[in-house]
C-alpha cells in the first residue's frame, strides 16, 4: 500500500502500489474481487489483501463491512463471489 504524511504528520491512504498477485501459480487481481465484493446488496465496504503462510504460499483475505442489520454468513459472500 501507498501513503504519505501531511505536514500535521498524518498518515494519508493513497492506493495500491501492485493490485496483482500470484495465487496458485495464477495472476489474481485484487482490485477485482474488491468490485466483486461491493456488488453484493449487503457489503458497504470492502479490503482485499495477499498473505502468505508459513510454507510461503499466498492466499487473498477480505475484510468486508455490511449493511446494518445483515443477515449475510461466510458461506454466503463465498458462494456469491464464486459465481
Amino acid at each position: 500500500d501507498l501513503g504519505y504524511f501531511d505536514n500535521d504528520g498524518i498518515l494519508h491512504y493513497a492506493g495500491r502500489s501492485l493490485a496483482i498477485t500470484k495465487i496458485a501459480g495464477q495472476m489474481v487481481d485484487l482490485n477485482e474481487i474488491k468490485k466483486v465484493l461491493l456488488s453484493h446488496y449487503d457489503v458497504i465496504d470492502a479490503k482485499v489483501i495477499s498473505k502468505g503462510d508459513m510454507d510461503e504460499n499466498n492466499y487473498v483475505s477480505a475484510t468486508i463491512v455490511l449493511i446494518p442489520d445483515s443477515k449475510l454468513i461466510i458461506e454466503d459472500i463465498q458462494k456469491y463471489c464464486s459465481k
